[in-house]
């Protein structure tokens, strides 16, 4: 993610990452100091960079910010030097909307099986880390692709 942050920073500056983050927080008791905020690295870094598409209606909106998700524009002007698992995850998350999820089941460094509150819809994820330490009914605001 540091190195989509980045990208973003050097393509469209700082303005961009103020904007997202006043949206982010629904422009309600915005906090100042962003990178000592504890939603700053878990939550609102893959979402500025897999999910945020500013508003061109916006009053803050500038031209060049992007149209599409920062991660689909960086794969596009990156080209071939992807990683195809990078390249992978970084479409699969730009599909994906952020949701949130109940755990069903989780067999441990194998998989979990999650319920999307909103929509109903089950996934099996595959993974070895979070199911290590999540139980049935624990509550996740994550994306599954």
């Amino acid at each position: 993610m540091d190195t989509l942050l980045d990208f973003t920073l050097k393509t469209w500056g700082k303005p961009l990452i103020d904007h997202a983050w006043e949206d982010f927080w629904i422009h309600d008791d915005v906090p100042d100091d962003m990178p000592s905020t504890p939603e700053f690295d878990t939550m609102f870094v893959p979402w500025l960079v897999l999910g945020f598409v500013p508003d061109p209606e916006s009053e803050e909106a500038r031209d060049d910010w992007p149209t599409q998700p920062i991660g689909l524009h960086w794969l596009a002007t990156t080209g071939t030097g992807v990683a195809e698992l990078d390249r992978a995850y970084i479409e699969t998350a730009c599909r994906s909307p952020l949701s949130a999820f109940v755990v069903e089941q989780a067999t441990t460094a194998r998989s979990l099986d999650l319920k999307d509150v909103l929509t109903g819809k089950r996934f099996h994820v595959l993974e070895q880390g979070a199911s290590q330490r999540l139980r049935p009914a624990d509550l996740l605001f994550t994306r599954v692709g």
